[in-house]
């Protein structure tokens, strides 16, 4: 076996460090309930500390029915949502007591994500972490990775892979994948387009490869990327062959955050992110049921607060959707690719929107820090519970807006 393994990291995570007890908005408490290897569940109940020893007891739970290898035991969080382990000082007492090397997979990796790509390792951070948001997200260049040596030790910590060879052309495949990856990052640091006009791009390539039966992709994707590469190499004024009256687009967009109000207050969303979005609601005087009122707030806010901001930080929501394309190796985690566009899209219009609602509120003193808590809460109520971001996806596929035109809507609204 060979001594170590090539990975591919974003700058970011190069010199990477924990916060620690002193993070404002720690791991520990996100809410989640966390899978036990079967490995370190054993090495668990090894332990000779007898105090310690029925600690774990009690706090980590067998699975008794339909477990496996990487899901053999379970830790549930606390009604605060804390993770029971995570004590007064704000310390792991499983780190503390048996070292990193005892840490659940999950909580060994993160922020981390890693994903492998036809024996390619990739490893990007999660910006649902406060100190890998601000150096991904701050950081004015483009998101690139680029190579590192690591030892070549087992892992447990793997997000999502995909593997062609079991294909009938393997080769063929691995390079669909590697020009269409190749095309969407192109794409989304295009800095001669707009971060709307951008995604607009992203979508009607998305688009066309769903048009294309899952079978047929690899060989039409040249004629359809060569296609795409016209406007990526000249950048020219987007003509969208869809009819947008304004109306349509605001009752559409209204309509999700309405939903996404509704959420907050059942209290659905944890206080970082629910702060946030009471801002953002109060700012466009979300509660009031004149649409009028409220559509006046929200264009009066984009021009005069919002568009000054992105003019001169745009590459913050660039580096936001690279870094999440990243994440969620885009767009092959569904058989139909335009379904993972869907989902990239709400978040992105939800990030728009709700920033828009925030320069309402702060008025002349919004500013960048907005935008990076407003990415990194959204992101991390996401991974806490995204049950809330699949009711509105599935508001809009059962409102039949599952289309680029409704798509177009909400880019451009």
């Amino acid at each position: 076996m060979k001594q170590s393994r090539k990975v591919y990291v974003p700058w970011y995570l190069r010199s990477f460090q924990c916060a620690g007890a002193e993070c404002q908005d720690a791991c520990c408490g996100l809410g989640k309930a966390l899978n036990i290897d079967q490995k370190t569940y054993k090495k668990y109940r090894k332990v000779q500390d007898p105090s310690f020893r029925k600690e774990i007891d009690r706090k980590i739970q067998r699975i008794r029915s339909g477990a496996t290898d990487d899901a053999y035991a379970l830790v549930t969080p606390s009604e605060s949502g804390n993770c029971p382990f995570w004590n007064r000082d704000r310390i792991c007492s499983i780190h503390k007591k048996l070292g990193e090397d005892a840490l659940p997979g999950w909580c060994a990796s993160y922020p981390r994500i890693t994903n492998i790509i036809n024996g390619r390792w990739e490893r990007t951070g999660t910006l649902a972490c406060p100190a890998v948001a601000r150096r991904a997200l701050l950081n004015k260049g483009p998101l690139v990775l680029t190579e590192i040596d690591e030892p070549n030790l087992p892992f447990r910590g793997v997000y999502g892979q995909l593997n062609v060879s079991h294909t009938s052309e393997p080769e063929l495949w691995a390079g669909y994948i590697e020009r269409t990856r190749q095309f969407v990052f192109s794409c989304l640091q295009s800095r001669g387009y707009s971060v709307d006009d951008r995604m607009l791009l992203l979508g009607f390539f998305c688009e066309s490869l769903a048009r294309v039966l899952p079978d047929d992709r690899a060989k039409k994707l040249p004629a359809i990327v060569e296609d795409m590469d016209s406007f990526l190499m000249e950048p020219k004024t987007l003509k969208i062959n869809y009819h947008l009256p304004k109306r349509d687009r605001r009752n559409l967009q209204r309509d999700l955050l309405d939903t996404l109000s509704e959420f907050n207050q059942q209290n659905r969303f944890y206080q970082g992110f629910s702060q946030l979005l009471t801002q953002s609601f109060c700012g466009l005087d979300a509660g009031s049921n004149a649409k009028t009122k409220r559509d006046k707030a929200y264009y009066d806010a984009e021009g005069t607060y919002y568009h000054p901001l992105i003019q001169e930080h745009e590459y913050i929501l660039e580096n936001f959707l690279v870094n999440r394309v990243y994440n969620m190796v885009f767009p092959f985690m569904t058989p139909n690719p335009f379904d993972q566009y869907i989902t990239l899209c709400l978040t992105f219009m939800l990030v728009k929107n709700l920033l828009v609602g925030l320069a309402a509120f702060h008025k002349e003193h919004i500013q960048v820090e907005h935008m990076v808590e407003l990415i990194q809460t959204l992101t991390r109520e996401e991974e806490r519970n995204s049950s809330w971001l699949m009711n509105l996806k599935q508001k809009v596929i059962e409102g039949q807006n599952d289309n680029m035109a409704a798509m177009a809507m909400l880019i451009k609204c």
